[in-house]
């Protein structure tokens, strides 16, 4: 058991933070949740720099109005359960 932890410990040293670094994308771009995150940012990084409403302070006011009573039903509901 010795020379196998001796045999990881050196591997782990000579790969670097590259390996991990690999390993965290890796594990990263497998979850669903991730990958739409992603696209989302895109899409609005797009929006934002293709149009001029985008990102007014009445565009944000009437998103956060519009999904505020989303956000108190669903906060209500995860009580409830």
């Amino acid at each position: 058991m010795s020379s196998r932890r001796r045999h990881r410990g050196a591997a782990a040293e000579s790969a670097g933070r590259g390996t991990f670094a690999r390993w965290v994308l890796y594990r990263l771009t497998e979850l669903c949740e991730f990958n739409i995150l992603v696209a989302l940012l895109v899409l609005g990084a797009f929006l934002s720099v293709t149009t001029d409403a985008f990102l007014t302070t009445g565009n944000l006011f009437g998103v956060g109005r519009a999904f505020s009573l989303t956000a108190i039903a669903a906060i209500g509901q995860t009580m409830v359960i």
